[in-house]
This record gives C-alpha cells, sequence and structure tokens, in this order.
C-alpha cells in the first residue's frame, strides 16, 4: 500500500507551482479524509488550485471516506458500479436521484454527474 510519503515524491505541493498542472490521485480518501486533511498542499489544491488552472482528479472505492470539500467543489462526479445501500444512499444525498443508476450499472461504466 502507498504510504504518504510516496504520493509526495511523485506529486506533492509542487503541484501548486505549476499552472495547468494535472494533479491526479489515487485513493484520495488517504490524503482527505472526512475529519480532516493529512496533508496542507491537498487542501491549497483542492480550495486554491483552479486560481492556478491546477486540476485535481481524485479516485475512492468509497464517496463517503472523501472530505466534503472534494465532493462539494467537484465539478463533475463519476460513480461506479455502487451495491452498498449505505454507499448509495450517501450518493443519492449528495447528488440527487439519478444515482441510483449505479446499482445497474455494468462494470467500468460509469454515471456522469454534474452538481
Amino acid at each position: 500500500m502507498a504510504q504518504m510519503d510516496d504520493y509526495e515524491q511523485v506529486a506533492g505541493p509542487e503541484a501548486l507551482e505549476c499552472p495547468g498542472a494535472l494533479l491526479l490521485l489515487d485513493e484520495i480518501d488517504l490524503l482527505a479524509p472526512p475529519p480532516g486533511y493529512r496533508e496542507d498542499w491537498v487542501h491549497d489544491a483542492v480550495h486554491y488550485g483552479r486560481h492556478l488552472q491546477v486540476t485535481v482528479i481524485g479516485a475512492s472505492r468509497r464517496p463517503a471516506n472523501i472530505h466534503r470539500d472534494l465532493t462539494a467543489l467537484a465539478s463533475t462526479v463519476y460513480i461506479g458500479t455502487m451495491t452498498e445501500p449505505r454507499d448509495l444512499e450517501y450518493c443519492v444525498r449528495a447528488w440527487g436521484e439519478q444515482c441510483y443508476q449505479a446499482r445497474d450499472l455494468p462494470l467500468y461504466r460509469f454515471l456522469k454527474i454534474s452538481p
């Protein structure tokens, strides 16, 4: 499993010094869990990166494990097949009834939501 230091070696705070950068963060719940951000640079990328045209793309298995700032500030959300009732209800509360369609998605197909 990736350690926090691994993320900083690949991306880290330098991404905010590169206007137009694309910051791709897999398992973003490790960097931005619901109680708070683990790294200041992730907070800054999410909240202020737009001023430098820094795009943040994050992936996680469970949306409820991601800090609410990320889901609230997202311009586009993609949801894959979801069968866990609590995860589905979280998505419905966040983005609406259309999320129920995620129950019937074929493998490797996604529901695109623009909040």
